[in-house]
């Protein structure tokens, strides 16, 4: 399941905020999975506010949209019974405000469910992980590598966008110290192996050979220093 099918199975509820979304169909699935009554998406880009407008047109007054530099997020006190936060959470550089705002948005028992990278910063991976992660792509056959023969390496910082992962590593501390873990997975000890290969095609042709990585993945969890780069939190209000 999808971290937002995790979340929405624990029951329907009234209120629900949606913020930090990494894609074009979170509110979408979210609503699909009924999640919610009503849901407010907080977006600070207006053209994709634009596309998301169009896109949940047939949900009418269930969804409202609000433009909103997150790094300055205000929300209403008390007002929801969940919020979600996507994968965008890794370009906040004001972690601890956001994560207090949220916190006082909760309703007593609200619950914050947190889908991010938290991996290295700014995506430096260090030898260790890049060992492990290209030790496994040189398994998968060329035509289903998207990384054209080069290996994975670290991220250029002059290449990448200015807020990528400033904070990334910081993220679990400081949603640890303001909220109670309800739930906790932590993935991605491969990282980022599974965005330069075609998973797709490696099911349909290959799938004994994905299942070897996936195999390999679930694996490096006992190993202390194949540290995780991905994490799903479910969070109570304090």
């Amino acid at each position: 399941r999808s971290a937002i099918d995790a979340c929405a199975a624990r029951g329907r509820v009234a209120r629900v905020a949606l913020l930090a979304g990494d894609g074009e169909d979170e509110a979408e699935a979210w609503l699909r999975a009924g999640g919610s009554r009503m849901l407010d998406v907080f977006e600070v880009s207006a053209a994709r506010l634009t596309r998301l407008r169009g896109r949940l047109a047939g949900h009418g007054e269930r969804v409202r949209l609000q433009q909103q530099d997150l790094n300055f997020l205000t929300l209403p006190r008390e007002h929801y019974d969940a919020v979600l936060a996507g994968s965008g959470v890794f370009r906040l550089i004001n972690l601890e405000y956001v994560f207090d705002e949220i916190a006082q948005a909760l309703r007593p028992g609200g619950l914050f469910g947190l889908l991010s990278y938290i991996g290295e910063r700014r995506q430096a991976y260090a030898p260790a992980r890049l060992a492990l992660v290209n030790a496994a792509l040189a398994e998968v056959p060329e035509r289903f590598r998207f990384d054209a023969g080069k290996g994975i390496a670290a991220a250029d910082p002059a290449g990448i966008a200015p807020f990528r992962a400033v904070r990334s590593d910081e993220i679990l501390a400081v949603a640890r110290a303001r909220f109670e873990v309800v739930e906790e997975q932590l993935d991605g000890r491969l990282f980022p192996l599974f965005l330069y290969i075609d998973v797709a095609g490696l099911e349909r042709e290959e799938p004994a050979l994905l299942e070897r990585l996936l195999q390999r993945e679930r694996a490096l969890a006992a190993d202390p220093a194949a540290t995780p780069c991905t994490a799903f939190l479910v969070l109570r209000r304090r």
